[in-house]
Order: C-alpha cells, then sequence, then structure tokens
C-alpha cells in the first residue's frame, strides 16, 4: 500500500468518526502512536492527516497529548457573535472619492466590522484587533505582518510575503486611458497632478512612469516636468501655481489628473484665471468623480477603480484568514478598472 493510500484511508476513518459522533466533541482521538500501530504505517503519515483534519478544524492537536475533537461551526458561529476587528489608517483621510467607498466595501461582507484608527507611523502590539486594511505605508505594514496577523495592503503590491495585497495595475490602466485619448484625437494633453518626488511602488508614481514612457519621442506630447505637480497644488500659495500655469496651456486641448484630489484643486479656481472655458478641453481623471455631483455638467472621462470590491475583498481575506483558514484569497490580488466616458449633454453642444 503506498503512502497515499494509506493516508486516504485513515483520513476517511477520522472524518466520518468525527463528523457522524463516533469521537464526540471535547474527547481525544487515539494517539499518534496507537494510529500508526493500528493502520501500520508511520507516525510522519499519522501527522500529516492529523495536521490536515486540525486545518478544517475538526480536531485540536496539543503538544504532548492526544489531539481533541473541535466543533466546527465554533469558528462561524464565533463570527457572527462578534465584531471582526480591523485596524487601518483609511479613516485618518477621509474622502469620498477614494476612502469612504474602500470603507464601504468593507462593511458590506456580511459581518460585523469594528474600526480601529492606527497611525502611519507605529502599531500597539498589545491591541486586540484580528487584522489591518492600510493604505501604503511601508514601515507601518511591516511592523503588520510582523505582529502575524492577517494583513491587507492596498493599491500597491506588498513587498513584504506575509502580508497580502488587493491593487490595480496603475501603469496598464494609464497606458489604456493615454491610447484612448490619443485614438480619438488629442494633441497635447497636459499633466496635472504627478508626483514630483516619486515613491518607488507608489500608485501616482506608477501612472507618471507610465506617462513617460507611452509619450517618449511622440510628436506634440508634453513632459511632467512641463505639467502642474501635485506639490504645487497642496501648497500654501496654489492658488498662484494654477494662476501661471493655466496662461502656459491656452494651446492645450486635453487636461489629463493624475488624482481626484488635483483634479479638484485645479478647476476650484480655472475659471477665475482662463480666457478659455473648462468645457472647451477634453478631461481625463485617475479616480472616480461621479460621487462628485458638482461635476456632473462637466463633459469628461475618468477611471473608475473598484475601491468597494478592493474593501469587500479585504475585509474577506482577514476574516476567512481567522476563520476559514482553508478558504483565503491569493496573496497579490489585481483588479480590472473601468473607464467611464461622460459625453456633453445636447443643450451643451
Amino acid at each position: 500500500m503506498n503512502s497515499k493510500t494509506e493516508s486516504s484511508q485513515l483520513y476517511n476513518d477520522l472524518f466520518r468518526k468525527i463528523t457522524h459522533g463516533e469521537y464526540a466533541v471535547g474527547g481525544a482521538i487515539p494517539s499518534e502512536y496507537q494510529l500508526a500501530a493500528g493502520y501500520h504505517i508511520s507516525r510522519p503519515t499519522v501527522r500529516r492527516v492529523l495536521e490536515q483534519l486540525c486545518k478544517m478544524r475538526l480536531i485540536q492537536k496539543r503538544p504532548g497529548m492526544e489531539a481533541i475533537v473541535t466543533d466546527p461551526d465554533a469558528k462561524a458561529n464565533e463570527a457572527k457573535s462578534r465584531p471582526l476587528q480591523i485596524g487601518t489608517n483609511l479613516i485618518n483621510s477621509l474622502s469620498p472619492h477614494y476612502t469612504m467607498p474602500i470603507l464601504q466595501g468593507i462593511n458590506d461582507i456580511g459581518y460585523p466590522i469594528q474600526f480601529h484608527k492606527i497611525s502611519d507611523d507605529t502599531l500597539n502590539p498589545a491591541a486586540k484587533i484580528d487584522g489591518y486594511v492600510l493604505l501604503p505605508s511601508n514601515n507601518i505594514i511591516s511592523e503588520a505582518g510582523k505582529l502575524g496577523k492577517p494583513t491587507v495592503c492596498l493599491n500597491m503590491a506588498s513587498p513584504f510575503p506575509e502580508v497580502a495585497s488587493i491593487r490595480i495595475n496603475n501603469y496598464l490602466e494609464t497606458t489604456r486611458s493615454l491610447d484612448y485619448l490619443y485614438s480619438t484625437g488629442s494633441k497635447r494633453i497636459v499633466p496635472i497632478g504627478y508626483a514630483e518626488t516619486p515613491q518607488r511602488a507608489d500608485s501616482v508614481s506608477l501612472r507618471c512612469q507610465a506617462w513617460t514612457e507611452y509619450n517618449k519621442g511622440m510628436k506634440g506630447s508634453i513632459s511632467l516636468q512641463n505639467g502642474l505637480p501635485s506639490e504645487k497644488l497642496t501648497c500654501f500659495d496654489y492658488r498662484e501655481n494654477c494662476q501661471r500655469f493655466i496662461q502656459t496651456i491656452q494651446d492645450a486641448d486635453t487636461l489629463f489628473f493624475f488624482t481626484a484630489h488635483s483634479f479638484i484643486s485645479f478647476t476650484s479656481v480655472f475659471e477665475q484665471f482662463s480666457a478659455k472655458p473648462l468645457k472647451s478641453y477634453r478631461i481625463m481623471v485617475f479616480d472616480d468623480i461621479s460621487r462628485h455631483h458638482e461635476y456632473d455638467f462637466l463633459p469628461c472621462s475618468f477611471i473608475q477603480m473598484p475601491l468597494e470590491e478592493m474593501g469587500r475583498l479585504a475585509a474577506r481575506h482577514i476574516h476567512d484568514s481567522i476563520f476559514k483558514p482553508s478558504k483565503i484569497l491569493s496573496n497579490n490580488m489585481v483588479l480590472p478598472c473601468s473607464m467611464v466616458i461622460r459625453y456633453p449633454k445636447e443643450d451643451q453642444l
């Protein structure tokens, strides 16, 4: 009898006896030595079978003692009876176009959730937290991974093997949006809100990389250095920065915003300083602006990230890591985006 057949026979017998109540919940099953002798198999083979039953939460192994039978529904009942404790830095900076949809997705998994606000600098190892859902911050992500609790990093490939990531392909989505703009008539596209000091794996930096490589050698293209960086949109004198910049783009036909925040900051002062109306430009925003209804009048296109789905998958990963470890998600998920194209209304043509 080969080892696979031997382990299958033992597994099938133990599974049947546990699920049919021959071994009662809380009672012990035969020891490794007794099972090895009774089935004429090696103890390592017995150990592999018991480990498989442990993963299914049918038994619990105890050092130096017999394994005991557990209630397979106990964890599921616990999951329904107490809130899932999630530590996150998402609530440090709430925004309707980014963090709030993710939080909504986390709340939608069908189990009670309790959020714990954490800083971007350090974690409290003593905090009663089940797992972490984090925006990119290498220091805090590394700390969370070392605590041994399920951790999900959003919108950045995780640099740590113990930390899962759920993200989009920022490089690919930027390339696709530029493909669309150039193929449908854009000639001079102005970059606004890019990262002047890029981080290696930051989402905006990946969009910048795609922009630079796409526009290499393209006639009439505008380099990032001739655009308006995000740093000049978030400083005290951003209005003056916008005013000076607007005077340089009168011959452009398309505005490309790297984030919704850059779009909102720039357009809030545009009409004050421009001789051309905003709607005379084609517009692409790399963020979902559908929740900003004050811009519903504006014909523009935007990249809609699956933020609520990111939140649902992150919460599900933490939940299943604790209560259903055999069903946890892949540690590296890449989700597709949607491009939403809004045309001018008839009365705006």
